[in-house]
């Protein structure tokens, strides 16, 4: 049974009086019982050498009180070190890079565009081309085959590495595997709280690193998305929200008591969904691997309170 959609623009409005939602302050956690560490606060110089003190992604992502509308993620301002650093390129991209919608090369999700169901030894849809349905006809950033070749590969070497004892969950599956729609087209951010394509929030990939022993204890830094300096002054802990917050940015997100109701602080409103549940508390995978991020694409009452602070 899949649960109802709450559209999270239409909560927003009935709960604040208007019709004008503003992009949160804060990420949707209050209801959440886990407290997770993000980066540090730190304002980058722009200079991109080695007095710059970084802290890129917190600046444009974590301390964002405002966004602009068509703007992709990575076009944001986050990734400045690393494109004038690593890729030795303009700290900017020009716009029409990450417009999926009119490039040369348009790519769009359909039933061909997962050739995998099961990551991590885990099955997550019930075949390769139910698998996130329902993003069909979205416009994404890469064409189909780079997920398996590439994305894939990545994410089960991750795990190995990381001797993580369990996988993600069911309803992160479209929010990990998208073909980069999320963070690098400029059609995913539609207003300041409407989404082409809901994704979790940064929370759960961290629910997930905490069943990873080696991430939960040591750093494994590569050097050129911030200033060295400052990856290496972070604890393990501001390290791992560093990463999820590079990953996941975005506030307007379905946080994990979603998915798991019994985790968070109102238990008894959790309850009352426990037969949308499976036997672990996840989400069945119709909905969230194969059919909407049935979740992902909406937020419970509790994370709407929370973008109207």
């Amino acid at each position: 049974m899949v649960k109802t959609p709450v559209v999270i623009s239409l909560a927003v409005w009935a709960l604040s009086g208007t019709a004008s939602a503003e992009y949160p302050a804060a990420y949707p956690f209050e209801n959440e019982s886990t407290e997770w560490t993000l980066p540090p606060a730190s304002t980058p110089s722009l200079t991109f050498d080695d007095e710059d003190p970084g802290g890129y992604f917190y600046t444009y992502i974590v301390a964002k009180t405002e966004i602009e509308a068509g703007v992709a993620w990575e076009n944001n301002g986050s990734h400045q070190y690393l494109f004038v650093v690593d890729w030795e390129i303009d700290p900017f991209y020009p716009s029409a890079h990450y417009n999926c919608t009119t490039g040369k090369d348009k790519h769009y999700f359909d039933e061909n565009t997962y050739g995998f169901d099961t990551v991590n030894g885990q099955k997550y849809c019930d075949s390769p081309k139910e698998c996130c349905a329902h993003l069909n006809g979205k416009v994404k950033y890469f064409g189909d085959g780079d997920m398996l070749e590439y994305d894939l590969p990545d994410a089960e070497e991750s795990h190995e590495q990381g001797l993580c004892t369990e996988s993600f969950h069911e309803g992160m599956f479209c929010s990990m595997f998208n073909d980069y729609a999320i963070v690098s087209c400029n059609e995913q951010i539609i207003t300041d709280t409407d989404r082409e394509i809901m994704s979790v929030c940064l929370d759960s990939i961290l629910h997930y690193i905490s069943h990873c022993p080696i991430f939960m204890s040591t750093k494994s830094i590569s050097p050129g998305e911030e200033p060295l300096s400052y990856l290496e002054n972070m604890t393990v802990d501001e390290f791992n929200g560093w990463n999820a917050v590079r990953n996941f940015p975005d506030k307007v997100c379905t946080p994990y008591s979603y998915f798991f109701p019994e985790t968070g602080k109102d238990a008894d409103a959790g309850k009352d969904d426990s037969e949308n549940t499976d036997a672990s508390g996840a989400a069945p995978a119709s909905a969230s691997a194969s059919d909407a991020s049935g979740a992902a694409a909406v937020v419970a009452s509790f994370a709407c309170l929370a973008m109207i602070l």
